[in-house]
């Protein structure tokens, strides 16, 4: 993990009549965070609390006697919080023209070498980055994109966004085609990594299975199938029992792959629905097997090592299966 937290508690303990009571308490924490491998150090964050016993009071009460008496329900109320990260006491108002100052910053300083003393803006980008409405998003690549340094800062950072605004910024700027293709596979690949892996991203990836771009470049189509496979075991690992329709896309494409017998198609295919891991698939995969499948196919071994690899993660996840 790129967190390390030490906490420390010191209790002052004075002995009374009734006992020992304590008279202070002392809490020290330290967290180090660093979101990438840092040279030169990390973020570093220093919180204590001090607790002082002013007095005592007599503070019991006689017990009522009788029946209970009703107060309602007990009600809980579970919030979507957002992924931790931690907070640095700026002011977020008005945060697109401090993002395009951080990132024009943070390219400078960073040009020839790691500077470790910009660990502190990554995280106020961050932070600001998460408070931008989509059309700021849109706003601050067309004032940086025509710089390679600063456009290549805002695509790592703007990952962190990790809700539909990422979602949407990347398929405006796939069918825009203004991605070159190794931007175009890290940025997604990040992207899909951090997102939260809830119903409506989800079906909202699976546009990327559909954009033209994504299959101009072999190694974006390969990112976008192996990256949306991870998504979905991720998504499955928060909702169960999982819809087939998280997947369905993947079987598609593998059974139509099967069809062409077309081996590169299979085997991407394969790789993209053993990264998903899904207990549904489980029938597909198995039409690549000769030895079991209803209606064999003579197919090359690599192929058939690519749907025993398939089922790793279904026999993990669900070993009954």
């Amino acid at each position: 993990d790129s967190i390390v937290s030490t906490v420390k508690y010191v209790y002052t303990l004075k002995p009374s009549a009734a006992g020992a009571v304590i008279s202070k308490a002392h809490a020290l924490e330290l967290q180090h965070f660093s979101p990438f491998n840092v040279k030169g150090g990390s973020f570093k964050m220093q919180a204590t609390k001090e607790l002082l016993l002013l007095g005592v009071t007599d503070t019991a009460t006689v017990l009522p006697l009788g029946p209970m008496l009703p107060k309602g329900n007990i009600v809980y109320k579970f919030v979507n919080n957002p992924a931790n990260l931690p907070i640095m006491m700026q002011n977020l108002d008005n945060p697109i023209p401090k993002v395009v100052e951080l990132v024009k910053h943070l390219a400078q300083a960073n040009i020839y070498q790691v500077d470790s003393a910009t660990t502190e803006d990554v995280m106020k980008a961050y932070q600001l980055l998460r408070v931008v409405p989509f059309e700021g998003l849109e706003a601050v690549w067309k004032q940086l994109s025509g710089n390679a340094e600063h456009r290549q800062w805002f695509l790592n950072l703007v990952v962190e966004v990790n809700d539909a605004r990422i979602l949407r910024f990347l398929e405006l700027r796939f069918k825009a085609g203004d991605l070159s293709p190794i931007e175009a596979w890290q940025t997604l690949l990040l992207a899909f990594n951090h997102l939260q892996a809830t119903p409506e991203l989800v079906e909202t990836a699976k546009e990327f299975l559909t954009i033209p771009f994504s299959k101009s470049d072999q190694f974006v189509w390969h990112t976008v199938m192996l990256a949306y496979g991870s998504l979905v075991y991720k998504h499955c690992s928060y909702y169960t029992p999982c819809p087939v329709t998280a997947v369905q896309p993947l079987l598609d494409m593998a059974v139509d792959s099967l069809k062409r017998v077309n081996e590169e198609d299979m085997l991407l295919a394969l790789k993209a629905l053993g990264n998903a891991g899904h207990p549904a698939s489980i029938k597909t995969i198995m039409r690549f097997l000769p030895g079991v499948a209803a209606n064999p196919v003579a197919l090359p071994a690599r192929v058939q090592s690519a749907a025993v690899q398939a089922l790793r993660l279904i026999a993990t996840r669900d070993p009954h299966s």
